[in-house]
């Protein structure tokens, strides 16, 4: 396989977007990316040891998963518990659905590194969503 200097910047891109959104939603992201690569939407695919993410148990229990997120989104005590419990659980889909949308197209160390970037950034954005409710309950 080749480096591709484009196929890597939108790669990346991808992955640190994916990444983002698992800080507001922890299982949607990894339910986008799950479909994405099953419908054959997601560029490059998915890597070898991430194929299990496209297979139907997989997309059914994300599937379940994301539908209990909301709902319990619109329970305001469940959602602060909610909330708290999912720090690690949305750093991990974040760092997951980065590795999954970027590793099939980056090096390996560009992966790794990045990677912490992702669950920083997932992190970062569900950290700035609790202290803005934090503020508004």
């Amino acid at each position: 396989m080749t480096f591709e200097p484009i196929t890597f910047i939108a790669s990346v891109c991808l992955g640190i977007a994916l990444a983002a959104s698992a800080g507001l939603r922890a299982f949607l992201p990894l339910l986008v990316t799950a479909l994405s690569a099953r419908f054959g939407w997601l560029p490059g695919g998915l890597s070898q040891s991430l194929s299990w993410l496209a297979e139907t148990p997989a997309l059914v229990a994300l599937s379940v998963a994301t539908v209990l997120e909301i709902a319990g989104d619109k329970v305001p005590a469940l959602d602060h518990v909610l909330d708290t419990i999912q720090i690690p659980v949305r750093t991990a889909a974040g760092v997951l659905a980065f590795v999954a949308g970027a590793a099939p197209s980056s090096p390996g160390w560009a992966t790794a590194l990045l990677s912490i970037v992702a669950g920083g950034a997932a992190l970062s954005v569900h950290a700035t969503k609790s202290f803005v409710r934090l503020g508004s309950s």
